[in-house]
């Protein structure tokens, strides 16, 4: 089984202890060719995308089974991973990966008046490497991991860092620093946002560590405080735990995680779980979302709409596929996993 990621914008082979299988990640995007133009899209075909089923590129509303999303529009012989839609409805972004040169570029849409129009290369990262990007609530920043350099030609730490650009009817601001949490010497990658201050993320703390944890900070006048390591009803000793996707309202968080006895592969492969926040801030223990959400392939990258009405995941599910596509399925199924009030 292939899993994706990227780390210091390179592709590499690792062999996790916890796996039987090899792993390729990611965490940064290769270079994209686009011009830092600051406007992005162009109409596309309006037979297709105009019948307002739904605010998400007027694709019908899924059931509780996953179906592919908008494969006329995003989907291709490569990947697509992590869909991120705006709280405006004005902007939506995925990442693809291309089959051919195994080149990764972030693509975005734009809501033109009730029109999606044609994904292009995100006119900000023709330069430096990007990737993994979430919005704030109200659509108006959009938050990016970068090797981008200071103003200066400085590169702010070896690793990647926290940028955002201002969005503005849809045409993107010049980008502005925020910085890294401390204390997690092997990087950081993976992240999402609740609301305007808690960030969520993906980062190893240990220099000898080989699995993976997800951790929250806050962002503080524009600041990253401490990294914080979620409690054990999410991160464990044995297994990694990546890719976190937090509720709209906070409530839930959905992850990926590898090589747990409940995940649904013999092959070891990495299926979704789901913890809910308890009142007093701690984290219940993680359930497997199980069929059809999770499948005998692997289940990845998860992301929940601003409304909260649907999850977006990757899976190479289908029949033949080696890469995975973008699906979506209504989110109405988590209530069944939260737990019995104590």
């Amino acid at each position: 089984m292939v899993r994706l990621r990227m780390e210091e914008s390179t592709l590499y082979v690792q062999r996790d202890k916890m796996h039987a299988i090899t792993l390729i990640f990611i965490s940064f995007l290769f270079l994209s060719s686009c011009n830092d133009t600051g406007q992005i899209g162009t109409p596309i075909n309006t037979t297709k995308f105009t019948d307002h089923l739904s605010p998400y590129l007027d694709q019908e509303p899924p059931g509780l089974t996953p179906v592919l999303f908008a494969p006329e529009l995003i989907q291709s012989d490569g990947a697509e991973l992590k869909v991120s839609f705006s709280s405006n409805g004005e902007l939506m972004t995925f990442t693809r990966l291309d089959s051919t040169n195994f080149r990764f570029q972030l693509f975005f849409s734009q809501n033109e008046k009730g029109v999606w129009t044609e994904p292009l290369p995100a006119p900000f990262s023709g330069q430096w490497q990007n990737g993994d990007t979430f919005f704030n609530s109200s659509g108006n920043k959009l938050f990016y991991l970068s090797k981008r350099t200071m103003e200066n030609g400085e590169t702010p730490t070896e690793t990647e860092t926290l940028w955002y650009v201002p969005v503005d009817n849809s045409v993107f601001g010049e980008p502005v620093f925020v910085g890294r949490p401390d204390g997690l010497v092997k990087g950081w990658w993976s992240s999402d946002l609740h609301g305007d201050d808690e960030l969520y993320f993906t980062g190893r703390d240990d220099e000898d560590a080989i699995k993976a944890d997800i951790y929250m900070a806050n962002l503080v006048n524009g600041q990253i405080t401490q990294a914080r390591k979620l409690g054990p009803g999410i991160n464990t000793d044995e297994y990694t735990e990546n890719e976190p996707a937090v509720a709209p309202d906070g409530s839930y968080l959905i992850f990926y995680s590898a090589g747990r006895p409940d995940n649904l592969s013999n092959e070891l492969t990495g299926d979704l779980y789901v913890s809910f926040r308890r009142p007093d801030g701690s984290w219940s223990e993680a359930r497997n979302l199980g069929e059809p959400i999770n499948s005998l392939k692997e289940e990845n990258w998860p992301s929940i709409s601003p409304d909260g009405k649907y999850l977006f995941f990757s899976s190479n599910r289908a029949e033949g596929k080696q890469f995975p596509d973008v699906y979506w399925v209504s989110a109405s199924f988590v209530s069944r996993f939260k737990p019995a009030p104590d």
